[in-house]
């Protein structure tokens, strides 16, 4: 019986972190201007961190056994988090969203100086 609840509560600590990566994802798609496929792109970068963070916790937690109260630890992790860490880590997921933000745009300003020493326009003509 005790084992039964303290994998629950594993479970729903996975639902807290997940919560809180899908908290992120969505402040960082407000900082980055990406829209289109470049935004299918990076959800699915999320979901490609998420889905191996999901399944290793749930095989370290219950050997992987998958059953109706792991969906409701789950949901119930992330419930708990919207409704209670959300307002208290708005902020700093916010300021890290931001940071995160800065810290790409300046790496890829970086990136593109080689581009600025070729010309973008048309090649020249021959004469023809």
């Amino acid at each position: 019986m005790w084992s039964q609840a303290w994998e629950f509560l594993l479970t729903a600590a996975i639902g807290l972190i997940v919560a809180g990566v899908f908290h992120f994802h969505q402040n960082n798609i407000k900082h980055f201007p990406i829209r289109g496929v470049w935004l299918w792109v990076f959800d699915l970068c999320v979901w490609l961190v998420v889905i191996p963070l999901v399944f290793a916790g749930l095989l370290l937690i219950n050997q992987g056994e998958v059953r109706f109260r792991t969906f409701l630890a789950l949901f119930l992790g992330g419930i708990l988090y919207m409704a209670y860490l959300k307002p208290l880590l708005s902020r700093p997921v916010e300021m890290a969203s931001s940071y995160t933000a800065k810290s790409v745009r300046s790496v890829l300003s970086v990136l593109a100086i080689p581009r600025r020493f070729f010309k973008s326009g048309p090649p020249p003509e021959d004469g023809e």
